[in-house]
């Protein structure tokens, strides 16, 4: 990855978050107020599963969730 020592000369660091992502159904085209109330929503609340960043992303709602991780004295998934 490049990277420059002088970047601090070339760009002012964002106060705020600027980037949302959120999940959409297919087909759907999202409008501008949308995409600023999401970003809104992000910079209330942080990442949800309504409005999340690359760094802290959700699966899509009809994705199947993960199971919860194994614990001792769970019984064996296998049998």
């Amino acid at each position: 990855m490049w990277k420059s020592r002088r970047r601090k000369e070339w760009f002012e660091r964002m106060r705020e978050m600027s980037v949302v992502l959120w999940w959409v159904r297919q087909g759907h085209r999202p409008t501008v107020p949308e995409a600023s109330a999401k970003l809104d929503l992000l910079r209330k609340h942080g990442p949800t599963e309504q409005a999340f960043t690359f760094r802290r992303a959700f699966l899509p709602p009809d994705a199947p969730q993960p199971r919860a991780p194994f614990a001792f004295g769970d019984e064996c998934p296998v049998t």
